[in-house]
């Protein structure tokens, strides 16, 4: 039996692990979701005949300054690491589960299971007024992924060809670390032909609500009278950008 949860923040998380849990399904394995919020509500629209269950995580609330925003909550992310854990020890007895794959969920972990973990952020990227943190909190992370029997990365192990960059190509890599490509639902096969014309600049949009609305905003803002074809995916209608 195999556990997949993906991070509620924003649907990347969940997304991305359409292939991962079609390639398990393929396999001949039985798959369990463990998702919550928007996450959990698009992967029971993609796979509505798996066992869902709601796995609660921490949602990170920003405000500014960002850095005070961080430094409050983190004591509160430290405790929901623990309560992860705790749940999961729970379901891997109750429900037989012998294999485990989170996305950026660092509770995840098992002794009882085999564990992996999809993550890009190896190297998480401070801004200037934060970097004197920078190798505390690499060191805090590199511990939470050691927990972990696997480290999926969805990415290409070369640099020059990285999607994410510094983050997840910053220092020596450890062993555990696999590079998996970058992961899709969407093939060429599946594709249908664009009713459309193709755009030349494509702006895809996610994360936290208030500040995506926020992000978005400015971004319309920037490509007001760009006389160019242009496809947002992700923004809401009847946005105000004034």
């Amino acid at each position: 039996m195999t556990l997949i949860a993906p991070l509620d923040w924003g649907l990347g998380h969940a997304t991305r692990c359409v292939p991962i849990i079609n390639e398990c399904l393929a396999k001949g394995e039985k798959v369990i979701i463990a998702a919550d919020g928007a996450a959990a509500a698009f992967l029971k629209q993609e796979f509505p005949n798996l066992t869902h269950i709601r796995l609660k995580g921490w949602r990170m609330r920003y405000f500014w300054p960002l850095p005070l925003a961080l430094a409050l909550q983190m004591p509160f992310f430290g405790v929901s690491i623990l309560l992860e854990h705790w749940r999961l020890q729970q379901i891997i007895k109750r429900m037989g589960v012998s294999r485990v794959i989170s996305d950026n969920r660092y509770g995840l972990w098992s002794r009882r299971a085999d564990c992996t973990i999809i993550t890009h952020q190896l190297y998480i990227q401070l801004p200037p007024c934060l970097r004197l943190f920078g190798k505390p909190l690499h060191a805090f992370t590199a511990r939470l992924l050691r927990r972990f029997a696997h480290i999926w990365v969805p990415d290409y192990a070369d640099a020059q060809k990285s999607l994410s960059g510094a983050l997840s190509h910053g220092g020596a890599m450890d062993a555990a670390v696999e590079y998996i490509g970058p992961l899709s639902r969407f093939s060429a096969d599946t594709m249908d032909e664009p009713s459309l014309p193709v755009p030349q600049v494509l702006v895809v949009l996610s994360g936290p609500g208030r500040q995506k609305k926020m992000f978005t905003k400015r971004i319309l803002r920037r490509l007001n009278g760009v006389a160019k074809r242009i496809l947002v995916v992700g923004a809401e209608p009847n946005l105000n950008i004034k």
